[in-house]
């Protein structure tokens, strides 16, 4: 029989119905609290379980512990071959360009060619050799029109040999410089100057190692100007050492100038041979105290002039400190050096000097010859290294001292003739050098280079100011484009006035501060090809840089690179 729906309905209702009749309770009594009066709280006095303390040195117990090691061997039935520490070698061949060839031409027939060769890489011995020629022609037009050339030759060789415990080297230099200017020829005869100098050198030094204490650079060359017109022989000797932890430092130098001593030559018949001998001296230890780095020492100067004998001894003191690891460095002190004024070293500097008989064409007054003198500097400097950020860095220099014997150049006049003498005065210096750089971002970088000098007296053809500023624009190290900007400030230059007494009068006059703009472009087509451009000069200025003797207008030349 099936149920229907709502028969199903009165059945689940009477069965719930039934159930709520055994329905089970739980029977809670009453729970009876007395409250006490009158409680008295109270807290037991503590009891002292040690009346005297008791102390014990835990330093002098014995708290060693020995270890046991079982000595058992381990046998198996592999063989294997014992182990050998690793070698690393470097590569025998590097693939490096050996050989680089730069040629350029310009106006003003200007031509340029470099040729270097560099020996493979080899750890015991490597070589190379390099070439360069320089020259141009071009007129002048400020005050006259003046037929000027300039050449420059230079060879230059070096080897240098590895040893065990030391490095060999050897160097050979030859330079030719031809300058010509009508200026400093009244009655258009020769008028060139020409001067050549070659050197021989050879240096060896020690090799460093850990338990090394005591080590050394010695170097020996011989210098040759305008066919021993003028040599000059060099020995020093560096040696550093460490004596109870404490490093010392030596330099022994030894000069050597001989000038006018060639007997074949007729002019040096009529001159005035010199022979000096200069030795410097200079010992120095390091102490570090108070967090700064110091170095004490001192120079002597022993100097024989034509058998004239001075001695000078001076206090040399240098302070160091890290102010900011890695960021600001200051040092601070007292220096002392000198330098030595020579024919090669002045006529490096101003190619325009009397040559004195030195070029057999030009027909000079023979018995004269340039003074030659040595430069003594003491100076109190400040030097500040400061590191900006990752990208920018500053440097600050500053000293204030005596400089001794300061050489300059004047315009001389000898049997129609313009050219210069060297003279010499004292004179208290100040001077001053920034140099700032900076990378903006990935293409554009600044350069700034500034050098102040002041001098309690003038100080012909030399400027007070000089700076320069460059703008480098980086491609890729593809195109490399780099604007640069120089200044040259306003000179002092002593003149006759044109009056015939005797002695002659000479008058001062001022020489125009100078602004050279250049502009160049490198191309690296490839790693063994690129060209360059250079643009030279574009305010085309053509001011006297040195009295009577005009700057070389707006110049540019071509080249090309050639690595292989």
């Amino acid at each position: 029989m099936i149920l229907s729906i709502d028969m199903k309905r009165y059945l689940i209702v009477w069965f719930l119905s039934f159930n709520c009749l055994f329905v089970f309770s739980q029977d809670l009594k009453i729970t009876e609290i007395n409250v006490v009066e009158g409680l008295d709280m109270s807290v037991p006095d503590a009891v002292k379980l040690n009346i005297k303390a008791s102390f014990q040195d835990t330093s002098k117990i014995d708290k060693t512990q020995k270890y046991f090691f079982i000595n058992k061997a381990f046998y198996s039935n592999f063989i294997t071959r014992p182990l050998v520490a690793a070698k690393v070698k470097s590569k025998n061949k590097y693939d490096v360009n050996s050989t680089n060839i730069k040629l350029a031409l310009g106006n003003y027939s200007y031509k340029y060619g470099d040729v270097s060769y560099n020996s493979k890489y080899k750890k015991s011995f490597s070589y190379g050799l390099r070439l360069t020629s320089t020259a141009n022609k071009y007129k002048t037009t400020i005050p006259a029109e003046y037929d000027v050339s300039n050449k420059d030759q230079s060879l230059s060789l070096f080897t240098r040999s590895v040893l065990s415990k030391s490095i060999i080297g050897s160097s050979f230099n030859y330079d030719n410089i031809v300058a010509q200017h009508d200026f400093s020829n009244a009655n258009g005869s020769d008028n060139k100057n020409t001067f050549t100098y070659s050197q021989l050198a050879c240096f060896i030094s020690s090799r460093s190692s850990e338990n090394q204490r005591t080590s050394h650079k010695t170097t020996f060359s011989f210098s040759d100007f305008n066919s021993q017109t003028e040599n000059h022989i060099v020995l020093s000797s560096d040696i550093s050492s460490t004596i109870n932890s404490t490093p010392y430092n030596l330099f022994v130098e030894f000069n050597n100038y001989l000038n006018y001593n060639n007997p074949n030559d007729i002019h040096v018949l009529q001159r005035e041979k010199l022979d000096v001998k200069i030795i410097d001296i200079t010992p120095n230890f390091h102490v570090n105290k108070f967090g700064f780095d110091i170095d004490f020492g001192f120079n002597l100067g022993i100097e024989n002039n034509n058998s004239e004998n001075t001695a000078d001894i001076f206090p040399l003191l240098n302070i160091r400190k890290e102010l900011v690891k890695n960021v600001l460095n200051i040092s601070f002190g007292i220096d002392r050096y000198d330098d030595r004024n020579t024919l090669a070293s002045l006529s490096r500097e101003n190619p325009y000097i009397h040559s004195l008989g030195l070029n057999s064409s030009v027909n000079e007054i023979i018995d004269s010859s340039h003074t030659l003198e040595t430069t003594d500097i003491y100076e109190l400097y400040f030097n500040l290294d400061n590191k900006l950020s990752d990208d920018e860095f500053l440097s600050f220099d500053i000293a204030y001292g005596k400089v001794s014997k300061l050489h300059y150049f004047d315009l001389t006049h000898y049997m129609d003739y313009n050219r210069f003498s060297v003279d010499y005065i004292d004179v208290w210096q100040l001077k001053i050098n920034s140099n700032y750089n900076r990378k903006l971002n990935n293409l554009l970088s600044l350069n700034l280079d500034v050098d102040y000098f002041y001098w309690n007296k003038v100080v012909p053809h030399k400027a007070d100011l000089h700076a320069s500023l460059s703008f480098p624009v980086s491609v890729r190290d593809k195109i490399e484009c780099t604007p640069s900007f120089e200044y040259i400030g306003k000179r002092k230059a002593t003149q006759m006035t044109g009056l015939f007494i005797e002695p002659p009068e000479r008058e001062t006059i001022e020489l125009d501060e100078q602004f050279l703009l250049n502009f160049s472009v490198n191309y690296n087509y490839s790693k063994k090809f690129g060209f360059y451009f250079n643009l030279n000069n574009i305010l085309n200025s053509q001011k006297e840089l040195w009295l009577g003797y005009q700057q070389l207008g707006m110049n540019l030349n071509f080249g090309l690179n050639f690595l292989f």
